[in-house]
């Protein structure tokens, strides 16, 4: 059986957009949609951050604080090492959760639906982690490599000889869409990744997403806020 946490990463740092995580959207810091969502999934939850602001967000709305250490929380830190961090610190004073729902709070707008049935996909199954994904926009028989000292170019997957629309295109490629990963703790730690040879996928079919990263997707964002269910 498994005993499930949700874990919200969310550090102070930022060089795209400056104090992202707080960042405000219809007069509501960016943590907050996601800190507001996860309570309703009725799961234990758990922000770990180093920037004492963020870590303020959570104490109002009244879930747990990790304090992330300097060092996890740098440019070129790794997400893993966080989650492994943060596991170590619950499990300390829980000692009983032995899975992680990770919930990035760049990802803005989210379809309780889809994160319960993926937690239902990851309960009822062998896998060790589930990764959400949804269809790729841009298909890549339409993107190409370029070199950036010669002309020289290639696609990224050749599409069937004599195709001359994009209906004759496989259709069975994905993005990783950064809506939600669950993953065993034992896991995490074994593969230092989400994705092994014991990952399922919960696909989406959610083609406008929210992923807030650069300036100019705080203007789609607030174009699209409307979607938000809560």
């Amino acid at each position: 059986m498994n005993n499930i946490a949700v874990i919200i990463p969310a550090r102070g740092g930022s060089k795209g957009i400056p104090n992202k995580n707080l960042i405000l959207i219809k007069n509501k810091p960016l943590i907050d949609y996601t800190i507001e969502f996860a309570k309703l999934l009725e799961l234990e939850i758990f922000i770990t951050s180093d920037d004492k602001n963020i870590l303020e967000r959570g104490k109002i709305h009244g879930v747990n604080n990790i304090l992330r250490p300097d060092k996890l929380a740098t440019d070129k830190s790794r997400i893993i090492d966080t989650l492994l961090h943060a596991s170590e610190v619950i499990n300390s004073k829980k000692a009983s959760f032995n899975s992680l729902l990770i919930l990035q709070p760049t990802f803005l707008i989210r379809d309780l639906d889809d994160i319960k049935n993926g937690i239902k996909l990851f309960e009822n199954s062998d896998f060790e982690s589930v990764v959400a994904l949804t269809k790729m926009k841009e298909h890549p028989c339409e993107c190409i490599q370029l070199s950036e000292s010669t002309n020289d170019w290639k696609y990224l997957v050749q599409g069937p000889k004599g195709a001359t629309n994009r209906q004759e295109f496989k259709d069975d490629f994905y993005f990783i869409s950064g809506n939600f990963y669950i993953a065993t703790i034992n896991s995490l730690f074994k593969y230092k990744s989400y994705m092994h040879d014991k990952t399922g996928f919960f696909v989406s079919d959610d083609r406008y997403i929210v992923d807030i990263d650069y300036p100019q997707d705080l203007e789609f964002a607030e174009t699209q806020i409307y979607r938000q269910k809560f």
